[in-house]
């Protein structure tokens, strides 16, 4: 297996991981692939030099531990009307140190939502009877930064065109969803999240 076939997977399994690549193959396909598909954060040449190994594994901890820190700070609101899909959602993203709240219905999400300000993921079930599309639209104006994943059943291509291109939803996750991917989808929502703020700070700066 390619180092990068690996990372690809890893990313998967562990999307926080701080990955690491040594290899002597002189390949810019290769190199180009690590950086933009599987987000390496570094690329080492052999025959690698211990001390310049040693030097990039301490960066690399202080990297991870960084990113820990930051995963605490964001909260994430799952809405939906049943239990089990709380206790399920909450399940996947305990270990992460994640601030959850949990919403039960449309008018639920959004008193969270005001209450708790800046909501920075909100993980929707489309098959409870939650009202999709209004509570969207309600999203719009009380927290248009909240990045938003959709977990439903449904097959229906033109409302998915509706919410991705109406509502701006990230990610569609179609049932039975596997927690992996669910995960991935909720980091890479904190990524987007982050750099929307980051781009908001950059414009204030430019003003």
């Amino acid at each position: 297996m390619l180092g990068t076939d690996f990372f690809k997977q890893l990313k998967v399994i562990s999307p926080y991981s701080v990955r690491i690549l040594m290899s002597a193959y002189d390949d810019k396909y290769l190199l180009k692939e690590s950086i933009n598909a599987v987000e390496i954060y570094r690329f080492l040449r052999k025959p690698i030099d211990l001390h310049n190994l040693e030097i990039t594994l301490m960066s690399a901890t202080r990297e991870y531990e960084k990113s820990l820190r930051n995963l605490k700070k964001h909260k994430i609101l799952i809405i939906s009307s049943y239990k089990n899909f709380f206790y399920s959602i909450e399940h996947r993203l305990a270990n992460y140190g994640f601030d959850i709240k949990t919403s039960t219905g449309n008018d639920d999400a959004i008193e969270a939502m005001e209450k708790f300000g800046h909501i920075s993921v909100a993980v929707v079930d489309g098959d409870s009877r939650v009202k999709v599309t209004r509570l969207f639209e309600s999203m719009q104006s009380v927290s248009p930064r909240t990045v938003k994943i959709l977990l439903t059943s449904s097959r229906d291509h033109y409302q998915w065109d509706a919410y991705i291109n109406r509502f701006k939803v990230f990610r569609i996750l179609t049932n039975i969803w596997d927690g992996n991917s669910l995960e991935v989808s909720v980091f890479d929502a904190i990524k987007k999240y982050d750099q929307g703020i980051g781009n908001d700070l950059l414009s204030m700066g430019s003003d």
